[in-house]
């Protein structure tokens, strides 16, 4: 089975978070095993609901170039 990693800052409400969720759940029509890394937010439990694995990562940043 293929795995698809989603990484990003946060799962807030707010833009980067609705896209994940869409195409995560359009995506789960393929056959991939899904994860989303971030550093959590209020809207993971919705997306683990969608059957989506959440890493937690300490990503304390609001610049996505910054490591």
């Amino acid at each position: 089975m293929k795995r698809v990693l989603h990484l990003t800052t946060h799962l807030n409400i707010g833009g980067i978070t609705s896209y994940i969720k869409l195409l995560t759940n359009e995506m789960q029509k393929m056959p991939y095993q899904f994860f989303v890394a971030s550093s959590g937010g209020t809207q993971e439990p919705m997306i683990q609901e969608q059957g989506i694995h959440c890493l937690r990562l300490n990503m304390k940043t609001k610049s996505e170039l910054s490591p």
